[in-house]
């Protein structure tokens, strides 16, 4: 089997950038681990567009769900995730599997334990710092100008029971202002907060699990170097 890597941490701690550049480096496909990159038509509000904007990378498990269907079931998702990996496997290519779902990971882990479906298992940990929180306000006022709230009132109303516009954190305080309940600033400062509130949660669930090789990132090119010398 070709040692296939699994790459998971917390939002805003690089894991997407340093999984797409180790692919390009060890000519990898990457295979999505994220429940909110599983659908289609949010792609600012959920943070797909920056795995989008990572160029000469095949990708595997994005976009395969309408906003309005429910999410796979955890045991359904890791059978997804092993016949990707097992295909990846056929072209002898390294299946580099990347994300921070709480819902997922877990499961997976567990899964992984029983029946090897990945090698190496590495944590990308980064400190919240004000650098970080600068980076995080940088992005939501990025993603705003990339049409965060057009593409929330294109799609609330056909969506507003979907899992995106009831629990995406890039989506509910956008929703609030369209309906006038808060201004624009405010719902910025809102999914700051729901931004750094779900990264502790990833954060304390990604510590607790078994058998993670952890590494602090502090850049891009130094993390991968770092992975590269676990694998």
């Amino acid at each position: 089997m070709t040692d296939h890597v699994m790459i998971i941490g917390a939002t805003g701690s690089g894991k997407t950038k340093i999984a797409f550049e180790l692919a390009r480096r060890r000519k990898g496909e990457i295979v999505n681990l994220d429940r909110a990159y599983l659908y289609r038509g949010f792609r600012i509000a959920t943070g797909l567009q920056d795995a989008i904007k990572e160029h000469g990378v095949k990708r595997h498990l994005y976009e395969l769900l309408d906003p309005i269907e429910p999410s796979f079931p955890p045991a359904q998702f890791i059978q997804l995730v092993e016949h990707t990996v097992k295909q990846v496997e056929s072209f002898n290519r390294l299946a580099i599997a990347e994300g921070g779902s709480t819902q997922y990971i877990p499961a997976l882990l567990e899964q992984n334990s029983q029946r090897k479906i990945f090698k190496h298992v590495i944590g990308i940990r980064c400190h919240l710092t004000d650098e970080h929180i600068e980076k995080y306000i940088l992005r939501i006022d990025q993603a705003v100008d990339d049409g965060l709230v057009q593409e929330i009132a294109a799609n609330m109303k056909a969506y507003q029971e979907s899992f995106l516009i009831q629990e995406c954190h890039g989506a509910i305080p956008i929703v609030k202002y369209l309906e006038g309940r808060m201004s624009l600033q405010q719902a910025k400062t809102e999914i700051l907060e729901r931004s750094l509130a779900y990264k502790s949660r990833q954060s304390a669930m990604c510590e607790r699990l078994p058998g993670v090789q952890w590494i602090d990132s502090e850049n891009t090119q130094d993390a991968v170097r770092a992975v590269e010398s676990l694998i």
